[in-house]
């Protein structure tokens, strides 16, 4: 009986172990940016390329220049890992600090905090990047509207 009762115990202790070990391997990004802040800007353009990276991410975003709220969470997640605010962006990944949008640091943070990314980041296209061109042709569209408009008023003041 204590024989059965052993091999449970440690068939327990095997699964709920397993369960804590999976639980910590979820990858976790915490960002805290300004809201006017360029950089953060940038970064959270190139958050989707993190999560093709790390698809089971869980990025917790906090907005710290407006918010007292996320203010004080910024200065106790910082605290728990032996630092203090100094700079947005501020990435914390397991107990690492990252200051700044540095793509390279965050990558290999998360890779030694979780292992390689599912993709090769290098290989991953950039949504921004397709962006551009369309926004060039947005604005010659509007430009064009307002030259057309421009000059239909004009002719239609000479008669």
């Amino acid at each position: 009986m204590k024989l059965l009762q052993y091999g449970l115990l440690s068939i327990f202790g095997f699964v709920a172990l397993n369960f804590t070990v999976s639980a910590q391997q979820i990858p976790t990004l915490d960002f805290f940016h300004g809201r006017e802040c360029p950089h953060c800007q940038n970064q959270r353009k190139w958050l989707p390329t993190l999560r093709e990276a790390y698809p089971d991410i869980v990025i917790n975003e906090y907005e710290v220049w407006h918010d007292t709220e996320n203010q004080a969470l910024w200065a106790t997640r910082l605290a728990e890992i032996g630092e203090t605010p100094s700079g947005v962006p501020s990435n914390v990944i397991g107990d690492q600090l990252i200051t700044g949008f540095a793509p390279d640091h965050i990558l290999a943070a998360m890779e030694a905090n979780y292992g390689p990314p599912a993709v090769d980041v290098s290989t991953i296209e950039i949504q921004e990047e397709e962006s551009k061109g369309l926004d060039i042709i947005l604005i010659l569209i509007v430009l064009g509207g307002i030259g057309l408009a421009g000059g239909i008023a004009f002719l239609g003041k000479k008669s």
